[in-house]
């Protein structure tokens, strides 16, 4: 199920509605943005809403499709190389597989059927109910007049009981850090705040309408709105929506993935069980890239032992650089050109990591010259779901786990509720175990190590 649109209006010809699908896949992640027509009668209108909508990423028109005026958010796609510079300018490269064609060709008249009759109209009626929406609203602004002083100071009012409310919003999110931690009945505690914290926002927006049909309110309105959006945004409120036992998790930070990163190895624990390995494979990779210059591993494990694994006789807390950026607080190994960040042997809230300019941290690591190891821990928490979703499509995720029933298990599950494909690493497969990667190797790419391959070279 999609959490983002692309509108666009009929006159959009094929080949630039496949480099958009394309270019939002690379951007935003396979299946999250879906394309959605626009009716011809109402592009005015709903080029209006989609520029006040969330969830419209973006409103695509072609140059034949002239609107009085434009607002944010909305492209003129003349031709596939508007669409190629526009998607260049996100750091994401596209391929152009052929020209695509200056003038739509004609769409011939075929049988529709009863499914796509039922889905055309529900797709119109949609769009007319927002249209109306829209009308009502700017009916009763033009009909307000000049406010009284009494519903002026009303307006104050509610102007103050609405930033009231905002402020007691950001202190729930701040509270909520704290509950989401804690390994005991976590799930029921974050989706209880969350669906609070949703709820509030609700109240909020209905009281921004009540607030709209004073004129006096107008530029506190529209920096109401904007604080609104923000919280909408957050990874938290999106996570709500995937609260169900069986729902795969397809929450991603909004993170545009660049070309220079590719570089960097990202590295998960397939269970519980394989931590032990996977920092195995993280000081033999170090060790390897290090003979080709100088290497950074991110540990961002709240259980961490890389102390241990690494002999780093002291530990420097990173804690404060991963949110703020900075000098780099780097921890000395005993390994020559490798060095460690990390929050240290302290109580570390994995939520903070996603409150982190992820692409502003890579891009200090790469410009300093260090070859990058990240180790997120085990795919075993929503936290780390997330941060997988949002660095898949940089370079291709390595997973480690042990070659044990109880750990390809617990991976196969992992599995299905994720969407980039890794590479598996796996070491020592048991032979009772056979069954379990037989199932494995069909469906991901499985590499099995010992401890005399090169892991660099994988």
């Amino acid at each position: 199920m999609s959490s983002l649109l692309i509108q666009h209006s009929s006159s959009v010809s094929q080949g630039i509605l496949a480099l958009l699908q394309q270019g939002a896949d690379l951007a935003y992640g396979s299946g999250v943005v879906a394309l959605e027509l626009v009716a011809d009668d109402m592009l005015e209108v709903q080029e209006r809403l989609a520029s006040q909508r969330n969830d419209v990423v973006l409103f695509v028109l072609s140059d034949k499709d002239a609107l009085p005026s434009l607002h944010e958010g909305t492209f003129v796609a003349r031709s596939e190389a508007d669409v190629v510079g526009y998607f260049a300018s996100l750091g994401v490269e596209l391929t152009v597989e052929a020209s695509v064609e200056t003038v739509p060709a004609p769409v011939p008249d075929v049988p529709v059927s009863a499914p796509q009759v039922s889905a055309n109209y529900e797709f119109t009626l949609r769009q007319y109910q927002q249209q109306i929406a829209f009308l009502e609203q700017t009916l009763s602004e033009q009909s307000q007049g000049i406010s009284s002083p009494a519903s002026s100071d009303a307006a104050d009012d509610r102007v103050a009981t609405l930033q009231s409310e905002l402020d007691k919003a950001r202190e729930t999110i701040a509270s909520q850090e704290t509950l989401l931690n804690s390994k005991i009945s976590e799930t029921e505690r974050g989706s209880s705040k969350i669906t609070e914290l949703i709820e509030q926002n609700l109240t909020l927006q209905k009281q921004v309408e009540e607030l709209s049909a004073t004129d006096h309110s107008s530029t506190e309105l529209v920096r109401l709105r904007r604080q609104i959006n923000q919280l909408e945004a957050t990874p938290l409120f999106k996570l709500k929506q995937f609260m169900t036992p069986s729902s795969a998790l397809q929450v991603a930070l909004p993170y545009v993935p660049h070309s220079s990163h590719k570089g960097i190895r990202f590295i998960y624990a397939g269970s519980d069980g394989s931590m032990k390995l996977a920092y195995e494979v993280v000081r033999r990779l170090s060790g390897e890239m290090s003979t080709q210059g100088k290497v950074v591993i991110l540990d961002l494990t709240t259980e961490t032992y890389i102390d241990y694994i690494l002999n780093i006789p002291r530990v420097v807390s990173a804690s404060d650089w991963f949110l703020s950026g900075g000098d780099l607080p780097l921890s000395d190994t005993r390994v020559p050109n490798v060095k460690v960040l990390t929050p240290g042997l302290q109580y570390f809230n994995d939520l903070s990591l996603l409150n982190v300019n992820w692409s502003d941290r890579w891009n200090q690591l790469l410009q300093e010259g260090y070859q990058v190891i990240v180790l997120f821990g085990v795919l075993n928490t929503a936290i780390t779901r997330v941060l997988y979703n949002s660095f898949g499509s940089i370079n291709k995720p390595w997973i480690v786990v042990e070659g044990l029933i109880t750990s390809l298990r617990s991976l196969i599950i992992h599995l299905s509720g994720l969407n980039a494909h890794p590479r598996v690493l796996m070491k020592r497969l048991n032979p009772n175990a056979q069954a379990f990667y037989q199932h494995l190797v069909e469906t991901t790419d499985v590499t099995q190590i010992d401890s005399v391959d090169r892991l660099i070279e994988l």
